[in-house]
């Protein structure tokens, strides 16, 4: 069994978007012939068969699906990083790229531009969208720079910062009564509650306020972003459970009431984790950040 080349993935990634040979060969360039001694070659490799014909239309076999997937995350990577390797070249700007999890709130990102600006006047930061469950690996293959997130121990092996303590609040639509007071876990009967999981995550509210209340939510709504979770808060469709740093502008504005967990407060650690080695003024860039995030710690 041999091993497939970038050209093979290509061509899965093309069939499996139009469905059909000719279409896919159109779109890289190749000769109808050529894209189907390339599909049989790749087949012949791996001793597998990649697509079944259903008509007309070209359909992916399980084992197609699995290297699709494969395929689909190690070309947007390879493009970056050719992109990134063209700027480097031409002294292009430096970038610093933050991933995006399910905190995805982004009141910091005026602060840090700023921050980095004071490095290099052409420095800019951009971000990435992953899910939370990419984050460790957008900076091991080198998609991002960093990311922010609360502190977790699964991340504990990565370089990180502490940036501050903030508070886990309440939030309810705005003008909920009692919302702005202390807050405890019955208060949550007879709400949806929406979270980032639709099942308990240790280490988090489920385990350190609703089983000490002994009142675990039955009617959950997950919502896999920060700032989804508030904006269904704020429409009165719900409320939910956050760090106070990720609702301050919208508690400000009158979007949204928080209340303080009761009968204790419950405190996370925001950190943000790296895998930035001290090259092309990325490390300045970094500790500039940090600095403007540790400045911005929730009222």
């Amino acid at each position: 069994m041999g091993y497939l080349d970038r050209r093979h993935y290509q061509l899965l990634i093309a069939v499996s978007r139009h469905r059909q040979l000719t279409r896919a060969a159109d779109e890289l360039g190749l000769t109808q012939p050529a894209a189907s001694h390339q599909l049989r070659e790749a087949e012949r490799r791996l001793g597998v068969t990649l697509f079944k014909r259903n008509g007309r239309s070209m359909e992916l076999t399980p084992a197609a699906e699995r290297l699709l997937m494969a395929g689909l995350y190690a070309e947007d990577t390879l493009r970056k990083a050719e992109l990134d390797a063209v700027k480097m070249d031409h002294n292009a700007r430096p970038i610093l790229r933050v991933a995006l999890g399910n905190y995805d709130n982004v009141n910091w990102l005026a602060a840090a531009l700023k921050a980095v600006g004071t490095i290099s006047p052409d420095a800019r930061i951009e971000l990435l969208r992953v899910s939370n469950l990419e984050l460790r690996n957008a900076l091991v293959t080198g998609r991002a720079d960093c990311f922010i997130a609360p502190h977790d121990d699964h991340f504990n092996d990565l370089k990180s910062a502490t940036l501050f303590e903030d508070e886990l609040v309440a939030i309810f639509p705005p003008g909920t009564p009692n919302s702005n007071g202390a807050v405890s876990a019955v208060d949550f009967d007879g709400w949806r509650y929406i979270a980032f999981q639709a099942h308990p995550s240790p280490g988090f509210e489920y385990e350190r306020f609703f089983q000490r209340g002994e009142f675990i939510p039955r009617d959950v709504f997950q919502v896999e972003t920060s700032s989804g979770i508030v904006s269904l808060v704020a429409a009165g469709l719900g409320a939910s459970i956050m760090p106070s740093w990720c609702i301050d502008t919208e508690h400000r504005a009158g979007l949204v009431s928080t209340g303080c967990l009761a009968p204790e407060p419950l405190h996370v650690k925001w950190e943000l984790h790296t895998d930035v080695t001290p090259t092309n003024g990325k490390r300045e860039m970094l500790d500039a950040m940090i600095l403007a995030l540790r400045q911005l710690r929730p009222a």
